[in-house]
Order: C-alpha cells, then sequence, then structure tokens
C-alpha cells in the first residue's frame, strides 16, 4: 500500500473516532427516537418536496415558501433537532478544515494558515 493510501486510512480512522463525528452520531440517535422531532422532520420533508415538484413548472408561490420558512423555523426551535444540526454543522466544519489543508497543501500555500471553514481547528 502506498504512503498515500496509508495517510488516507490514518485519516479516516482519525475522522471515525473524533468526538465531532461521535458528537454528530449520538444526536442524531437522539432525533430519531424522539416521536416529535420525526414528525417536524416528516411534516418538513412533505413540504420541501412539494416544493420542489413546483419548482419544475416554476409554480411556486410566496404562500409556498412561506410554509417552508414556517417548517424550518419549527425544525430550528426544536431542541433535539437543533442539538442534531449543531453536531452535523460541527463535524462538517471539521471536514472543510481537512479539505482546506490539503488544498493549500496541493497549491503550495501554506497548509498552517487558517482559512474558510477552519474554525480555528486546523491550525
Amino acid at each position: 500500500m502506498s504512503v498515500i493510501m496509508e495517510k488516507a486510512h490514518e485519516l479516516a480512522n482519525a475522522l471515525k473516532d473524533s468526538e465531532e463525528l461521535d458528537s454528530m452520531r449520538v444526536q442524531e440517535a437522539v432525533m430519531a427516537n424522539d416521536p416529535e422531532a420525526q414528525n417536524i422532520l416528516l411534516e418538513y420533508q412533505q413540504i420541501r418536496q412539494k416544493i420542489e415538484s413546483k419548482q419544475a413548472s416554476g409554480e411556486v408561490t410566496e404562500e409556498d415558501n412561506e410554509t417552508l420558512a414556517k417548517a424550518e423555523q419549527k425544525m430550528q426551535e426544536n431542541e433535539v433537532i437543533s442539538k442534531y444540526l449543531k453536531a452535523q454543522q460541527n463535524f462538517n466544519a471539521t471536514l472543510q478544515g481537512v479539505n482546506f489543508i490539503i488544498t493549500k497543501a496541493l497549491s503550495g500555500e501554506d497548509a498552517n494558515s487558517c482559512g474558510p471553514g477552519c474554525g480555528g481547528n486546523c491550525c
């Protein structure tokens, strides 16, 4: 196995064992077992699907957009969903930081400098 593939496996294992992924998985399990959160998510998905089908024909109304905004607000106000979304955001920031470091290194720039999506974790 090449050194690059070995390092990729090391990175994958580090991500798999990370606090960020663990937190996201815990919050995902909590959300999956919360009937209220599941109902809110189902309602949101149904509204979103309806709007997406209307977008193809250009029939989206202001009322549709308001309904979607209300469903999004309801998701944000639900503590279980909110905690999951925050955990997901933290894990995604970690992935963005990894991508930033790789991109900087490949372009010949200083990979140790912070940039977008870093959140101070890649310095």
